[in-house]
């Protein structure tokens, strides 16, 4: 079934990433609909969401997939005072990093792929109150098409 390798690479991401020490302590879920009521001065939450897949033929018997991912930081914050988002930030970085390096979850290989190079959102920060920062990984995944 399609949708259980995207169930499968989230819950691999989200293994990972509770597994990791990180400069602020979390627990990461796999989400579909990430959007929550956020209380100031609680642990961020940090949401992984499968985002999209796409396929190419490699060769007559070879199927190529990318499957994508977003890994979301979210936090309510009383202002943009550098004291309560630098924290916010440096942890995106840590994610970041952390899969800007790795190169393979589950056995599947990882391509860290940046959608931008914003951070985190400017307006959420602004109007909300809520920091946002988001990253965006694919894994490919090679399949045989007759097996």
């Amino acid at each position: 079934m399609l949708n259980d390798v995207a169930i499968e690479i989230a819950d691999e991401v989200v293994n990972d990433l509770n597994a990791q020490l990180f400069s602020i302590q979390f627990t990461a879920e796999r989400h579909y609909l990430p959007k929550f009521e956020l209380e100031r001065n609680a642990t961020p939450v940090v949401a992984v969401a499968p985002r999209d897949v796409s396929s190419e033929q490699q060769t007559r018997d070879t199927l190529e997939e990318r499957w994508g991912l977003d890994i979301g930081v979210l936090a309510r914050v009383k202002s943009a005072d550098p004291e309560l988002v630098d924290p916010l930030m440096a942890l995106v970085t840590e994610i970041r990093g952390r899969y800007s390096i790795y190169r393979t979850i589950g056995g599947r290989g990882v391509s860290f792929e940046p959608a931008s190079d914003v951070l985190y959102d400017r307006d959420w920060l602004e109007q909300k109150h809520q920091f946002a920062g988001v990253i965006q990984l694919s894994f490919q995944i090679e399949r045989q098409l007759y097996g």
